[in-house]
């Protein structure tokens, strides 16, 4: 009524009807069984819908039939699944359909019947055989005969179990049907319909049956429990018991239900207290003694145990004595004498040893008592006469039959020997000098070459040889741990000694005790037993182990194995005559055959079942193989970087004892070595680096089989973008480019240089064919000549002076690209001076600089502004009869130098009309001006510019030119 649980290993998740989810539950009602189709997916019926669920997908699918109307039908409960024609046989209220698991098809109607929750189905000879519990008995129907072809036909007939109401059914074979019910058992017999009973179980209520392996039948008994029964065995076999608080006891809750799986686990549910679940096929060992549940324990505590003549075996209890036939069944109890005749209910009791002869000897803290097998009863065996009472702790029957008991004193009477004189039995100390010992002996043992070991309880173990009329120590070994039992392996000449501190061996020839170091730590030991194979049977305060001293191996059992309980008691063992071995505890003895204990076969099947991201647990996982989103089945895993801490929870799929399940796990290409977990079942991977890994993980079940598969999901972490292939090949292509970037730049600097550098010196060439100007060498060859000619030497003589120191500044000047301003000026003034001469003075000049202005500190391209100033005088005031004046003014303006050529010659329009070699000289002139101010820009990154203005008077006629010229100040 409360939906449906999925159990995974020991993971249990719930499953509800959810009003927004189309793919939950369609109500809670659970109502019919499970069954499995071929592709795995689990068909079951709720009250309201028929439902799928898809296990790769983990969501369930709903499913209606309608009637003629068109109303959805309810009350579904699912007979039975025809998986070689894919069909449901489910039944709706009292109407049975066939319905298709392609569900594109409709159900089909058969007819009205009888059934229910109860009802169980047989295919026999082509038809179905199904059985429905009724007031009074069970009715059975068979619906067989049908066409090949066409729709299908189906006879019913029914037939009832007279007088029986039967409640439960399980199948042998495809003819036998066993039923259960309020008065027994019945075996019905088909097809003949042969019915008989169980005599083991008349008048039982048999609430739940269901079929083991191929034989054995479980069979649920109300206010009796669980039994195994062998249907052709008269007799009622074994109970089963379960785990109660560290013991096992017969199982007593009432089961309603019973359900065997492909692994031969039983499910049990029971009405009101859950579900249990056991494997039979898992117990090893057989429990006894449990038979009296009302003592409350006290006649189920084995304290000690040896072996009568006929093979009965005889148990010390905390309450008495139990005697066991010899395939472990109680037999009654022997006469009970009165005391003080009898020790049987003595607590004082320690051990109980059966003779050679037939004697059964008993160790009391009252004395020792002994029962020849003549008598009935045990009497006292006496002490020397006067001599104090003793206590006797444990006893050892010696190679020649006598006896040596220890006892409660500390002297030479710590040993005491049993002496027969005269047909009587009388104690006499062993010891053949005194001794005093400080703690009791705890444990006698007798060596294949005579010698006797004894401990001294925490303290020594001591080897004895006989001397003489008593014993004496020969060796004594520091052995601070109390000496539980002891095996002699006479091939290694080993003596293996349990111990309350773990496991030791003592070496016969050189006399060392040392400590088995490949036993398991962590175990007190309270009894060894050495089977025919050589094999260490050693019982604990955990469970039983069985250990192989030539391989190192152990295998550990427990409860689920059979084991009476969880603990044993101290030295409660023996060795058959026939090879069984037996440990007693508080809940019982275990007998057993060594060659019976075999290992469990079936896989623990290792599965995922949850998976957290960051801790979370997503919504949206998904495998990227298939897009599974069922946990258990997802193979496969991609995660982005921000989702690099991964935890896997997993368990196994094998129920017969599932917490003693074990696994290894590995993250490949992260963890080294594989990693044992045996109570942990999960691992947790924080901000795991990007790459390729595979969790795997390995389960072993409670004896250690591996299982042949194990669970593998393989995970891929994403880089981060910023380390993503394509990201990283759009940097590389980006720094690629900002490499050929900057060498394309540097390379266009360098052409940029190079041609900057060319134009440099292809204008300092124009300028120097400029500055060297033919026309105004000529012209000045002529002035020189005609002050000659007019006898005017001294004139002519200046004249040539200063033009030869001209020539010369010029050639000097021409190497540099820049010059102090004020050795431009004095170059400018030189040439101003020449031609002011060669006009015969209609030339005059003036130089106006700002005071901010510092000559010596300002550089200047070489004579920039004395193409300006040769054009005033050639184009502007040469042509004006009576001459003019050149104004040059210099300033200063942020990062730039302001000059200024102005002059008051005739203006640029009549200029133009004079000859065109001046307009081209003019034009080229200009030219190469424009061009140096141009490499000027892009060296310094300061604005250059030349602009011309044409000057007019107040009548607006022209009055000359003036030059703009915007230079870096340097």
């Amino acid at each position: 009524m409360d939906g449906l649980t999925c159990l995974a290993g020991q993971s249990v998740k719930h499953y509800t009807h959810e009003p927004e989810d189309p793919h939950s539950l369609a109500d809670n009602n659970i109502q019919s069984r499970f069954f499995e189709d071929a592709r795995g997916d689990i068909w079951f019926c709720t009250m309201k819908a028929i439902h799928r669920y898809d296990r790769r997908m983990d969501r369930f699918y709903r499913h209606v039939i309608r009637d003629d109307d068109g109303k959805p039908l309810s009350n579904y409960w699912i007979v039975c699944l025809d998986s070689d024609k894919e069909e449901l046989w489910l039944g709706s209220g009292n109407a049975l359909y066939l319905f298709p698991l392609d569900t594109s098809r409709a159900a089909r109607l058969l007819g009205a019947f009888a059934l229910s929750y109860n009802t169980r189905v047989l295919f026999h000879r082509g038809g179905l055989l199904f059985f429905t519990p009724k007031d009074g008995g069970v009715v059975w129907n068979r619906l067989a005969g049908h066409q090949p072809k066409g729709p299908r036909r189906v006879v019913p007939r029914a037939s009832r179990v007279p007088n029986y109401n039967g409640t439960a059914m399980a199948w042998q074979g495809d003819s036998v049907c066993w039923i259960g019910g309020r008065h027994g058992l019945l075996r019905l017999s088909l097809p003949d319909g042969q019915i008989q009973t169980f005599p083991a179980l008349s008048g039982a209520k048999v609430s739940a049956l269901t079929r083991i392996g191929e034989q054995e039948l479980l069979v649920a008994v109300r206010n009796r429990g669980l039994f195994l029964l062998d249907p052709d065995k008269p007799a009622l076999d074994r109970p089963v018991f379960s785990d109660l608080n560290g013991q096992s006891g017969p199982f007593r809750p009432v089961v309603n239900h019973l359900y065997t799986d492909r692994d031969g686990t039983v499910w049990f549910s029971c009405h009101g207290q859950g579900v249990y679940f056991s494997n039979p096929r898992k117990r090893k060992f057989g429990a006894y003694l449990q038979d009296r549940p009302e003592n409350a324990g006290l006649d189920r505590n084995v304290r000690a145990i040896t072996q009568y003549l006929e093979g009965r075996i005889w148990c010390r209890t905390q309450y008495g004595i139990r005697i066991l036939d010899a395939q472990g069944r109680p037999i009654p109890d022997p006469p009970q004498p009165p005391p003080p005749q009898t020790p049987y209910a003595d607590e004082q009791m320690l051990d109980i040893h059966c003779d050679r002869a037939g004697r059964i000897w008993l160790a009391s803290l009252d004395g020792l008592h002994l029962r020849c097998p003549d008598d009935q009863a045990f009497r006292l065996v006496r002490t020397e006469e006067g001599a104090k009472p003793l206590g006797f702790f444990y006893l050892l029957e010696l190679h020649d039959g006598s006896m040596l008991a220890s006892s409660t004193a500390g002297d030479r009477r710590a040993l005491m020997r049993v002496r027969q004189k005269e047909g009587q039995f009388h104690l006499e100390p062993g010891l053949a000098e005194n001794y005093a010992f400080s703690n009791p002996l705890t444990k006698l043992a007798q060596l294949s070459d005579g010698r006797i070991l004894i401990n001294e309880e925490g303290r020594n173990l001591h080897l004895l040889s006989e001397k003489g009329p008593g014993l004496l120590i020969d060796t004594s070994l520091a052995f601070t741990s109390t000496l539980t039992g002891y095996r002699e392996d006479r091939d290694s000449g080993w003596v293996w000694l349990a111990s309350f501190d773990g496991l030791f061996k003592l070496s016969l020839d050189s006399l060392v005790l040392e400590r088995e170091f490949h036993f398991p730590a962590g175990y007190s030991l309270k009894g060894i037993l050495r089977d025919d194979a050589g094999q260490l049977w050693i019982s604990t305060q955990n469970g039983l182990l069985r250990y192989d001293p030539h391989h190192k191996g152990f295998i550990p059992y427990g409860l689920s194995q059979g084991l009476q309980a969880q603990q044993f008691n101290l030295s409660a063992q023996l060795k058959t005559r026939d090879g069984r071995l037996a440990f007693g505890g508080p809940n019982g003895l275990n007998l057993f055959h060594p060659e019976d204990i075999r290992p469990w076969n079936k896989d623990a099947r290792p599965v995922i079942t949850r998976i957290l991201i960051n801790d979370q647990e997503p919504e949206d996982l998904y495998c990227e193989l298939d897009s599974t989103r069922n946990v258990s089945l997802i193979r496969k895993l991609r995660l982005p970087y921000a989702k690099n801490t991964v935890s896997f929870y997993f368990d196994a799929l094998d129920y017969s004892d599932p917490e003693a399940n074990t696994f290894d796990y590995q993250m490949e290409n992260l963890d080294p070595v594989l990693i044992s977990s045996e109570k942990r079942r999960f691992a947790r991977y924080s901000n795991m680096p990007p790459g390729d890994y595979a969790f795997v993980l390995y389960g072993y079940n409670s004896d250690g089989r591996q299982a042949r598969e194990p669970a593998r999901v393989e995970l891929t972490i994403l880089p981060p973008f910023y380390l993503t292939w394509w990201f990283l090949l759009l940097v590389a292509l980006v720094v690629l480019g900002i490499i050929f970037g900057i060498f394309q730049f540097r390379l266009n600097q360098l052409r940029k240089k190079a041609e900057y550098q060319r134009n440099v010196a292809q204008i300092e060439t124009s300028v120097l064919r400029l500055q060297m100007n033919p026309h105004f060498i000529f012209n000045t060859m002529n002035s020189i000549g005609s002050f000659i000619l007019q006898n005017d030497m001294a004139k002519a003589h200046d004249y040539l002076g200063r033009f030869g120191k001209l020539m010369r500044q010029i050639l000097d000047y021409a190497r540099k690209p820049y010059l102090e301003l004020s050795e431009d000026l004095d170059l400018l003034e030189q040439y101003l001076k020449l031609e002011s001469m060669r006009l015969n003075g209609r030339l005059s000049y003036q130089f106006d600089l700002a005071p901010d202005v510092d000559p010596d500190e300002v550089l200047v391209p070489t004579m920039i502004l004395q193409p300006f100033v040769e054009n005033a005088i050639w184009h502007g005031i040469a042509p004006k009869p009576e001459g003019g004046q050149i104004r040059i003014y210099i300033r200063k303006s942020d990062q730039q130098l302001l000059a200024t050529v102005e002059d008051d010659g005739i203006g640029r329009q009549a200029s133009a009309e004079r000859k065109k070699q001046a307009e081209n000289r003019e034009s080229k002139a200009i030219k190469i001006t424009r061009k140096r101010l141009e490499l000027l820009e892009q060296e310094y990154q300061v604005d250059t510019d030349l602009t011309f203005e044409d000057l007019v008077d107040e009548q607006g006629r022209p009055a000359g030119t003036r030059v703009l010229l915007t230079l870096p100040l340097i």
